[in-house]
């Protein structure tokens, strides 16, 4: 699966209210976040969250993310000029 067939799963989970799989992708999102590899961190935060940031109604994935993920979220926000969009703690 490449990341944009993930994203599209991503995408397609989080519509899901109570998904039973949400939360073992977040832990995969956040193992990513964590990763001191750009090759594996870049698409997390280029594709995924990027993405994300740009849709205020998906605020409701923030609450599975770890401090990794919501780390990189922020940055990503940041950058984009999205802070409100930003998870928040």
């Amino acid at each position: 699966m490449n990341i944009y067939h993930f994203h599209a799963f991503f995408c397609q989970e989080i519509g899901i209210k109570d998904s039973p799989v949400l939360s073992r992708i977040f832990e995969f999102l956040e193992r990513m976040a964590g990763s001191r590899d750009p090759e594996v961190v870049n698409p997390l935060g280029v594709r995924v969250l990027e993405e994300s940031l740009g849709y205020p109604n998906k605020v409701g994935a923030w609450e599975y993310m770890g401090p990794e993920t919501k780390r990189l979220a922020r940055k990503m926000a940041h950058a984009f000029r999205r802070e409100a969009n930003a998870p928040h703690e």
